[in-house]
């Protein structure tokens, strides 16, 4: 069983993983970024009842800075945030050799332009609002994808 330890900026800019993990199954860390406090807290009180270690960006920058620090297992990323929009923020994930591999879900009130999502190779998208189990069903299946599936291509990309 592990202990989950949050330490909390009062102005919600942002939570740190720090877990002490115990055994060997150590909970998936999901970073989530939405400047909707609320939306966000709630998320966090749903991911973190499921067995999530869950940590808050309210925007790219804080995005790019946490995960290539902490290296999430799952990003769940708003569509429009301060900062830059959510394509931006994918592009530069996918640039950074750190951060490729890091599975994105994306989620908006409004309807994205799926023709810019599928040439970013991004087609998982929550349309706001969304069932919690919603969310946990697509951050388990995205979890589970072996990194040796990772598309060839995208790879070849860096190189």
């Amino acid at each position: 069983m592990a202990f989950l330890f949050f330490n909390a900026i009062l102005t919600m800019r942002s939570y740190k993983f720090t877990t002490f993990h115990m055994g060997p199954n150590m909970p998936k860390k999901i970073l989530i970024c939405d400047d909707d406090k609320d939306f966000a807290k709630l998320l966090m009180l749903h991911l973190d009842k499921s067995g999530f270690d869950v940590a808050l960006a309210v925007d790219g920058i804080q995005v790019m800075s946490f995960a290539r620090k902490n290296k999430p297992d799952c990003i769940v990323l708003d569509m429009h945030m301060p900062g830059g929009t959510a394509y931006t923020t994918v592009k530069q994930l996918e640039e950074n050799v750190f951060t490729l591999t890091i599975p994105i879900i994306l989620m908006s009130g409004e309807t994205p332009d799926f023709g810019k999502l599928n040439e970013m190779y991004q087609n998982r998208f929550l349309k706001k609002p969304f069932a919690a189990n919603k969310l946990i069903e697509l951050i388990n299946q995205v979890t589970q994808i072996d990194i040796n599936s990772f598309s060839d291509a995208k790879q070849e990309e860096l190189q």
